[in-house]
C-alpha cells in the first residue's frame, strides 16, 4: 500500500498507526485500553450533512494522533487546525479523514485466512 500523506496549511504529514496512536488517543480520551479506544469511535458510525461537535473532536483527535504518532513528522499541527478545515474546505477535510480511517483500519489485527483442508490421503 502506497504511503498516506496529508497536506495542511503547508505542512506535509505521513500518518502513523501503532502503539503510540493508540496510546496518545487513550490518554486524549480518558480510557485505558485499545478496546476502548475503538469503541469511542463508534460516534462516527452515522456521520451526515448535521456533523456534531463529538464527531469533529473525535476526528480531530484521530488525524491528531495518527501525525504525532510518527517520529518522521518533523512539524506539528493542532486541533484546531484541523477543526478548522470543517468550514473552510471540507473537500480536504474529507480526503483525510478518509486516508486516515484507511490507515488505521489496515493496521488493525487481520483476521487470518484459513484455506479448506485438504482431504487426508489414505
Amino acid at each position: 500500500m502506497a504511503e498516506a500523506k496529508i497536506q495542511v496549511n503547508g505542512k506535509n504529514f505521513v500518518p502513523g498507526f501503532g502503539m503510540k496512536f493508540f496510546r496518545l488517543l487513550s490518554e486524549k480520551w480518558g480510557v485505558d485500553s485499545i478496546n476502548a479506544v475503538i469503541g469511542r469511535l463508534a460516534v462516527l458510525e452515522n456521520i451526515g450533512t448535521d456533523i456534531s461537535f463529538t464527531q469533529i473532536d473525535t476526528i480531530t483527535s484521530l488525524i491528531c494522533a495518527a501525525i504525532e504518532s510518527n517520529p518522521e513528522n518533523t512539524e506539528v499541527i493542532t486541533e484546531d487546525e484541523i477543526a478548522d478545515l470543517f468550514l473552510t474546505d471540507t473537500v480536504l477535510i474529507t480526503a483525510i479523514v478518509e486516508q486516515v480511517m484507511k490507515g488505521f483500519m489496515a493496521s488493525m489485527p487481520q483476521a487470518k485466512t484459513v484455506g479448506k483442508s485438504k482431504a487426508a490421503k489414505k
